[in-house]
């Protein structure tokens, strides 16, 4: 067609055929195919300023500017960081020349409507869904083959899930087969627990088991056996109590003492033992005596204090 647009390198990926079915529907025009191609070129002066000329001027720096001069490694390693540093800047001025270049738009929804038709038919070529599933998105149904909803013969049928694995359904026919086939697996297992069910002689001897075990308390509302002492059980025996007033004696009058042996005869000991073991004895009581004085006239004192204290 004379005087069609030609197309621009921004749709390099799409078709000469597609492009051409955009211009005639009147979604890309020549306004915008001048603005694309002055896009391109304003992007590839950038990128080029950036790359050469930051490797330039590093280079130029390293060698002449700088005094003593790099050697030529340290100012080639030095040119080639400050060129990728010269490239990542001019991207960001073509990006903001590609903003300024798609605000001169005069209808962005058609422009819009052209990139994805564009897009969509080269997704039909490659033989890929447009638009492109959202991840975690359900599948559409028949989109994982026809093994996806093959039957077994065994009366399972296998489904597949979305992220591609499978599992395995009874099916609805298979199962009503085997209910109305009287001589069927289930038929059959039936028959063996009906058969294996207790006799009475089971039973009775069972529940003279039961009879056998001793009585136990009820279970609590839990359901589980109570675990507390049984009242059949006789209380612990306890110590008599000391009578008051007794003395130091009564505290010790509970606990059994051993007693003598009279065949034995009288305990022979030697003299520095009888000594030790009744001086020991003597000032055990006497300290004990002291500490009974002791804790009545503490408690006199504070009776004392306290009368003197409220009169």
């Amino acid at each position: 067609m004379e005087g069609a647009p030609k197309k621009p390198e921004f749709f390099a990926l799409y078709s000469d055929e597609a492009f051409q079915a955009e211009v005639e529907k009147g979604n890309i025009t020549q306004e915008d195919v001048d603005t694309l191609n002055a896009l391109s070129a304003r992007t590839r002066v950038y990128r080029n300023i950036g790359l050469y000329g930051g490797a330039t001027a590093a280079a130029y720096y390293a060698r002449f500017n700088r005094k003593p001069p790099w050697s030529f490694p340290k100012s080639a390693f030095f040119a080639g960081v400050s060129s990728i540093a010269g490239l990542a800047l001019s991207s960001v001025a073509v990006a903001a020349s590609l903003y300024k270049s798609f605000a001169n738009f005069q209808d962005k929804d058609r422009f819009k409507l052209a990139i994805e038709n564009l897009r969509a038919g080269r997704a039909a070529q490659q033989g890929l869904p447009w638009p492109p599933p959202m991840r975690g998105s359900p599948q559409p149904a028949g989109q994982f083959g026809a093994e996806s909803s093959a039957q077994s013969n065994s009366g399972w049928s296998s489904t597949a899930n979305v992220d591609g694995s499978s599992y395995d359904t009874p099916d609805a026919s298979s199962s009503s087969e085997a209910s109305s086939d009287p001589n069927s697996r289930w038929n059959e297992i039936r028959a063996a627990n009906n058969a294996a069910r207790t006799s009475t002689w089971d039973r009775i001897r069972e529940a003279r088991a039961k009879a056998d075990l001793p009585n136990q308390q009820p279970s609590s509302s839990s359901g589980y056996p109570s675990t507390s002492t049984p009242s059949s059980y006789p209380p612990p025996p306890q110590p008599p109590a000391p009578a008051k007033g007794a003395g130091s004696d009564a505290l010790f009058s509970g606990i059994p003492m051993p007693r003598p042996n009279p065949a034995a005869g009288p305990r022979r000991t030697s003299g520095v033992e009888g000594e030790l073991g009744a001086g020991t004895e003597v000032m055990d009581k006497e300290k004990f005596e002291a500490l009974l004085d002791a804790e009545r006239n503490f408690g006199q004192e504070q009776q004392k204090k306290e009368q003197s204290r409220w009169s």
